[in-house]
């Protein structure tokens, strides 16, 4: 009923590089998952979800070493927080109360999980870079709580009372391959294949440590790859211009399992950008991608 859920979000990120004794040190800061939907609290599907609220850091310290004039490789240890919050509307009628209205349930959790990333870059020519990352999967160990608000605990909804709740989530691996290819002294046009290892990520069950039973968010993904090209121009020597499209797969494998809390399509990125050089060691980039996305069946239905 044109409630879509949309929000607008901010995706920070910071990236830092030195040296030290014959290695390239780095510093990544990222943002490498989020989720915000938020849909009206009447809208046809609310006793399934009306706020998705997925928020991660990643923190990933590397370094690398030159092998010879052509090779590197490179090793990096992540360590990524999340903090998750899942809401839904309760139906009091399932209590024998209808004329209470629907409750409310509001789910809150974090954790930290560990992982390493593995890169090895070779440059056949001075103008061809080549690269090859690898990801590790991580799996959280989340633990939080769940409340309940004006809720009859009644009937079918007797076990629904605030408790502690914990969850395993894994979430994929990825593995990219990159070319970089100089045309000239100022155009470089540049392409990139990453395969994600979604098939980790099959349900999101969680645990209450009162009498109600888990709760299955059934999600059943399947690997996906995302395929990119784009190009860069050398304005002068304080301003780069950037442009590029991709095609970003979705993960869901059908309608029965599209989730309201991840109601992912196929989508293609239309971006551009720009990158300043303020000094010898500071650059500002700023970009803009407009993705397009495919319409999609939605038949989604769990247990309870």
């Amino acid at each position: 009923n044109g409630d879509n859920g949309a929000t607008t979000g901010f995706v920070p990120n910071l990236y830092w590089k030195g040296q030290y004794a014959g290695y390239d040190l780095g510093l990544g800061i990222n943002v490498p998952f989020g989720q915000k939907i938020k849909y009206k609290d009447d809208w046809a599907g609310r006793y399934h979800a009306i706020e998705t609220n997925l928020k991660t850091l990643n923190i990933n310290p590397t370094m690398a070493k030159n092998i010879n004039d052509q090779v590197s490789v490179g090793f990096g240890v992540n360590a990524q927080y999340v903090d998750l919050l899942l809401s839904s509307k309760v139906d009091n009628t399932l209590a024998g109360n209808p004329g209470a209205g629907d409750g409310d349930a509001e789910m809150t959790a974090d954790s930290w999980a560990y992982g390493y990333n593995l890169g090895l870059f070779y440059q056949p020519t001075p103008s061809t870079d080549l690269g090859l990352a690898y990801r590790s999967s991580m799996t959280h160990f989340a633990k939080g709580k769940v409340d309940y608000t004006n809720v009859t605990n009644a009937g079918a909804l007797a076990t629904l009372v605030d408790a502690d709740v914990k969850s395993t989530v894994n979430l994929p691996a990825s593995l990219s391959f990159s070319v970089n290819q100089g045309v000239s002294d100022k155009i470089q046009i540049l392409a990139d294949a990453t395969w994600m290892q979604w098939s980790d990520y099959k349900e999101l069950v969680v645990r209450f440590d009162s009498a109600q039973a888990d709760s299955n968010t059934r999600q059943d993904f399947k690997d996906s790859w995302r395929l990119s090209l784009g190009g860069t121009y050398q304005w002068n020597d304080a301003i780069k211009l950037r442009a590029g499209v991709a095609f970003d797969q979705t993960p869901v494998s059908s309608p029965e399992n599209r989730s309201p809390r991840t109601p992912d399509v196929d989508r293609k990125w239309f971006s551009f950008g720009l990158g300043y050089r303020l000094s010898d060691e500071l650059n500002l980039d700023v970009a803009y991608s407009h993705l397009s996305e495919d319409k999609a069946k939605v038949n989604y239905t769990t247990n309870d």
